[in-house]
């Protein structure tokens, strides 16, 4: 298993777009999120649902990444 980072809060943005593990305050259903240059999209309970946010065309979002106490952490080496 790669080593992953430290928790950051939501409102410091990952360098890299892809699949991020989260903790939000609705944390039993929202366990990854993927992220780019239009910020959070909806997060999921599975990392294969979040991955195919990344085709999600809306700029619209309500990701749960943008509560008070939402976190995240990647991976500390890209996966290949």
């Amino acid at each position: 298993m790669s080593k992953m980072t430290d928790w950051f809060p939501s409102h410091i943005m990952p360098v890299h777009k892809g699949v991020y593990e989260v903790r939000t305050p609705y944390n039993k259903a929202n366990r990854y999120c993927y992220y780019d240059h239009r910020g959070w999209r909806l997060c999921c309970d599975g990392i294969k649902y979040a991955e195919e946010e990344k085709s999600y065309t809306s700029e619209f979002m309500h990701s749960s990444m943008i509560l008070v106490g939402s976190k995240w952490r990647g991976f500390t080496k890209e996966q290949k």
